[in-house]
């Protein structure tokens, strides 16, 4: 293995980024150098240069160099292991395993959103976070509550602290979650490319350079954005991305509000602003998506204020909004919880409840879960052919199951999604089950061939 000057070293006398947001890509030099993790070269020459980086199997991506401590560099991912060369110079023999959290990139597969590394389908469930602590927002709410990640505003201040939104990806990739930006903001505030006091052409070269070899984040354009932004400006931005590098991040803007029309319907993925979206709402948004992931993409926040009490959530909106969107065929959503006084988001009251949730849709929700409430007359249910199946009914003490599209043997079993993670196993005797639940309270059921 060789590379053109690879070292984890600094510049003497440069200045190193402080410890909590130092978190970078793993160095060439590494014994054990594992597929699906990024890298970081170091080679001569000037910034925001193409570098192509190609496998011997003839894979190959594009990248651009930056320069960070008085060093030019460039980053990749590989995706397979055996030696990849650089148009620079140099290659890099890659040997390892993906390690478990090693994901990949997001990607749409029709209306899922799914990891590129696993082609696992996952529900995006994120956590607003406003706090320099990322290793113990980490803590708290991608372990503590399994939210997926966090949804991080004003990457248009990259420029400033590059470090700190770089320690957002990285360590939440390495936590197995992902993270989804914003650039922009609205016009009263300022916060539009146009107002913003930052260099616009800049700005975007540096994240393509620096976070589009990054794995594990999405990027939404802003918010109120029909208030400002045209969709050939969007589009733009998705088109120079993809010409700076060839590592694609899912792009999308949110539209207008409570009505289905978007800034643009060429992007990633399909967006609205859409107040407390019940089930049918969820279930409309992913047929208005024409086959895209489809993003939710208000705040749905649990916070002091008169001015938003008839939009806002409490706890147990939250918990019902979690399910309901993923029931209804995935839909990704934004959370927060900010009690007065605080920041977002702090831990929520119900946090076993959420950590129900995400454990219980982490281990059925799959590609090709489709919507089939023919299997009960009590709720809603999503099943994948004649091998898995789950459902979701509320203030239900007694579930009726249809199990004849299922192949036996089956496991079947309930969790009470008030409470913490608890499986209770329903004998699944015949194609028909009346099961009566030891309580009266919203019920999550699988349905798993075994």
């Amino acid at each position: 293995m060789t590379s053109q000057t690879a070292t984890s070293q600094t510049t003497p006398g440069a200045e190193v980024a402080p410890p909590r947001f130092a978190e970078s890509c793993l160095t060439p030099e590494i014994a054990q150098r594992p597929i699906w993790e990024c890298y970081e070269v170091i080679v001569t020459g000037d910034e925001h240069q193409e570098v192509m980086i190609q496998h011997a199997s003839g894979e190959a991506h594009k990248v651009l160099t930056f320069r960070d401590r008085d060093q030019t560099k460039f980053r990749f991912t590989p995706t397979q292991k055996g030696v990849w060369t650089f148009s620079t110079g140099g290659e890099i023999d890659i040997n390892g395993d993906r390690p478990d959290y090693a994901k990949g990139f997001v990607a749409g597969q029709d209306t899922k959103w799914i990891r590129t590394a696993t082609g696992e389908a996952f529900v995006p469930q994120y956590v607003m976070y406003e706090k320099p602590d990322i290793d113990q927002g980490l803590d708290k709410f991608i372990d503590g509550h399994g939210f997926t990640g966090f949804h991080i505003r004003n990457l248009r201040d990259f420029l400033s602290d590059p470090n700190y939104f770089e320690a957002v990806v990285l360590k939440t990739y390495r936590r197995g979650g992902v993270t989804h930006f914003w650039i922009w903001g609205d016009a009263a505030r300022g916060q539009t490319p146009k107002d913003y006091e930052v260099d616009v052409d800049r700005l975007y070269t540096e994240i393509a350079a620096r976070l589009s070899p990054l794995p594990g984040w999405t990027l939404g354009y802003g918010f109120d954005l029909f208030e400002w932004a045209k969709a050939e400006e969007i589009e733009e931005l998705r088109d120079r991305f993809r010409k700076d590098s060839s590592y694609v991040h899912l792009i999308g803007a949110r539209g207008h509000k409570n009505e289905y029309e978007e800034i643009s319907s060429n992007l990633d993925y399909a967006s609205w602003e859409w107040h407390r979206p019940t089930y049918e709402d969820y279930r409309e948004h992913l047929e208005k998506s024409n086959n895209r992931p489809t993003f939710s993409e208000d705040r749905f926040r649990i916070r002091v204020s008169d001015d938003f009490a008839d939009k806002d959530y409490n706890p147990e909106l939250t918990r019902r909004g979690l399910w309901n969107s993923a029931i209804a065929g995935g839909v990704a959503n934004i959370w927060g919880h900010r009690p007065e006084g605080k920041e977002f988001s702090e831990p929520y009251p119900n946090q076993d409840a959420i950590k129900t949730y995400s454990t219980f849709v982490s281990k059925l929700f799959t590609v090709g879960m489709q919507v089939d409430d023919a299997l009960s007359n009590t709720g809603h249910c999503l099943r994948d052919g004649e091998t898995q199946a789950f459902c979701y009914v509320e203030d239900a003490d007694r579930v009726t199951l249809n199990l004849s599209p299922m192949q036996a043997p089956l496991r079947v079993f309930a969790v009470d999604t008030k409470a913490a993670y608890k499986e209770v196993d329903i004998p699944a005797a015949g194609e028909t089950i009346e099961w009566q639940a030891p309580d009266s309270s919203d019920w999550a059921i699988a349905v798993m061939s075994q």
